[in-house]
């Protein structure tokens, strides 16, 4: 992978498919991986990534709630494999 994008996520099922939205409008998704870091959300959204056959998905979860997006910045910089690394929040586009 060329880029990992890290996106921090708590219960962002209203926001994710924008994101992924935009995200796949890239020319070069071959050579994206998306890291969703989850800070232990109450709600399912894996249904809304399977909505994105194309994408390369990896999923982290916190191991407890921490209310703020750093320690999943954190997590997904440390499972990157790609040679850069982008961020998004949950509620960008």
């Amino acid at each position: 992978m060329f880029f990992s994008i890290i996106i921090p996520t708590y219960n962002p099922k209203q926001y994710l498919s924008t994101l992924l939205n935009s995200i796949i409008t890239n020319e070069c998704i071959d050579d994206i991986e998306i890291i969703i870091s989850d800070d232990c959300s109450t709600e399912s959204f894996k249904d809304i990534c399977n909505q994105f056959p194309q994408c390369h998905f990896k999923f982290i979860t916190n191991d407890k709630h921490y209310g703020f997006p750093r320690v999943g910045r954190e997590n997904g910089a440390n499972a990157a494999s790609g040679a850069w690394l982008c961020f998004a929040d949950q509620d960008d586009y």
